[in-house]
């Protein structure tokens, strides 16, 4: 609290709120993992503000109230980035974008209207301009996810698209290196005429490549002119064999060849006889048994359910969701009296429609509801800012709301 105790004021003067994220965007290194900052951070960030001068409105900017004033602004990206991606609850049919925010005309303006006052009061600033801090706020959160594809809303477009570019660029400048290499390998190498390779070459035993057939490598040599008019599968395959590993080795001098290997004769194998068929099943074993002699998991048969019956498992149902909303709201208790609670709910509701979270409608049906029931009261309490009790009184008041 500062002068006379007033409470800290941030909606007096945006420039507050404008040197607070400017802070954490320069200290963005010392925000933790959920963008949450710790208490050394609080405190310097509530002495950089007091070094700025006092406050136009309000008292000072203390680590409590900036730690309230983060949290809403961090809901404000995240709501401005659900709009931006299209998949804000309840706000179908409206683009945002940061020059023209919502882009109202005068033909949609009450539709806006309605929409605000339906718990969105928070887009009234965006109602033809965006948010001159989004982008700012948006560099100092930490990313929730890391990478080349992660999709960037500020930009609208992932890095998905630059890194195909740079693949095929690379890939591109991969092939021509090949490409020149092949062509420079080939126009060193010696040529070969073709006349070489002809039929008499092959019948000769100085021809270069038959004499690389020797004995030592192979097991016997024989020259591809025996081989003519063969259909023996296994000496084709020897052949191939003995083409592919000298195209390998080095050429060397001139050998004298071994004398052919004998042809070799492919050895049949007998088939096995084929396994007896197993005897057929006799008709009466494969049949189901009836309904009336067994109860087993297959049986199709459905029970009915009587007019007494469906009206009990609906009453189960409701008392289930009563307990669930007792549970909900009973972990969120403030500690204070019924009477402490009740004032402190219909006070913060008061200020929540000061700040234009919520109208005087929504108030009024939340004290009427406080009074009703002060669970509901003690969640109000127990909620940290005008954003998280927007949200509940939704849930509380889902009538009034959709």
């Amino acid at each position: 609290m500062g002068r006379g105790g007033e409470a800290a004021d941030w909606t007096s003067d945006p420039k507050d709120s404008e040197n607070l994220i400017r802070f954490f965007h320069r200290e963005c290194q010392r925000l933790g993992d959920g963008g949450n900052p710790d208490k050394q951070l609080l405190n310097d960030a509530a002495a950089h503000l007091l070094s700025l001068g006092a406050p136009k409105h309000g008292g000072p900017k203390t680590p409590d109230t900036i730690r309230s004033r983060w949290a809403t602004l961090r809901k404000l990206h995240d709501y401005i980035e659900q709009a931006l991606q299209k998949n804000y609850p309840g706000a179908l049919g409206w683009t945002y974008t940061h020059e023209l925010g919502f882009n109202v005309t005068p033909e949609s303006m009450d539709a806006w209207r309605t929409f605000l006052k339906a718990g969105n009061s928070h887009f009234k600033p965006f109602t033809n301009k965006g948010w001159d801090l989004w982008e700012v706020m948006h560099e100092t959160l930490p990313t929730r996810a890391k990478g080349k594809y992660v999709f960037n809303a500020a930009s609208g477009r992932s890095s998905r698209s630059q890194a195909h570019e740079d693949l095929a660029q690379s890939l591109t400048q991969s092939n021509n290196d090949s490409q020149s290499s092949e062509t420079s390998s080939q126009s060193s190498a010696p040529s070969q005429p073709i006349s070489n390779w002809s039929q008499s070459d092959y019948g000769s035993s100085q021809s270069q490549p038959i004499s690389n057939w020797s004995q030592s490598d192979y097991g016997g040599s024989q020259s591809p002119g025996d081989l003519d008019g063969r259909t023996d599968m296994s000496g084709l395959d020897q052949l191939a064999s003995a083409a592919l590993q000298v195209s390998q080795r080095t050429p060397s001098t001139t050998q004298p060849t071994a004398p052919p290997l004998a042809p070799v004769v492919p050895t049949a194998t007998p088939s096995a006889p084929a396994p007896p068929a197993p005897p057929a099943t006799p008709a009466n074993v494969l049949k189901r048994a009836a309904s009336d002699e067994t109860d087993g998991p297959w049986s199709n048969k459905r029970t009915k359910t009587t007019g007494p019956e469906a009206i009990m498992f609906l009453s189960r149902g409701v008392m289930d969701i009563g307990s669930a909303l007792r549970e909900c709201f009973g972990n969120k208790s403030s500690g204070l009296s019924p009477t402490k609670k009740l004032s402190q709910a219909r006070k913060l509701a008061e200020e929540d429609e000061k700040n234009k979270y919520i109208t005087s409608d929504v108030r009024l049906r939340l004290s009427l509801l406080f009074g009703r029931d002060i669970s509901a009261a003690d969640a109000y309490i127990a909620e940290g800012d005008g954003f998280n009790r927007t949200d509940l009184a939704r849930i509380l008041l889902p009538d009034l709301f959709f």
